[in-house]
């Protein structure tokens, strides 16, 4: 086996501690980067299950008032003094529809900025 001469020895023997440091420093580097990463994706994660709580309520509060202002117009519709008069059928009908793109209008608004602001 030969052996290496002194002064090439002390350099490659520094380039492995070099090696060996500048790899300890990257994995912690790596390390801290996944720490930071897992924290983000963590409030992000708190962030869709908040407004997913949120949506869900207001979907089923507008669900709930949609089926009261069906049901009640659907009786007033089956009346025959009701249905006789057509002003009161065109106004209940417009009422209908009016409500109907309010609640619309209101779900894609509150859907357009949750998608904004889950994008960030």
């Amino acid at each position: 086996m030969a052996t290496l001469p002194p002064a090439l020895a002390a350099g490659v023997l520094s380039d492995l501690i070099k090696c060996g440091t500048d790899y300890l420093a990257c994995k912690e580097r790596e390390i801290t980067k996944r720490e930071q990463i897992a924290a983000e994706l963590e409030a992000k994660l708190t962030l869709i299950n908040k407004n997913y709580d949120l949506c869900s309520q207001i979907l089923a509060n507008n669900h709930e008032y949609a089926m009261k202002s069906y049901a009640i117009a659907d009786d007033l519709l089956k009346n025959p003094a009701v249905t006789a008069n057509t002003e009161l059928v065109k106004n209940i009908l417009t009422f209908l529809s009016n409500e109907h793109a309010k609640v619309s209008d209101n779900s894609t608004a509150m859907f357009a900025s949750l998608s904004r602001g889950m994008l960030r």
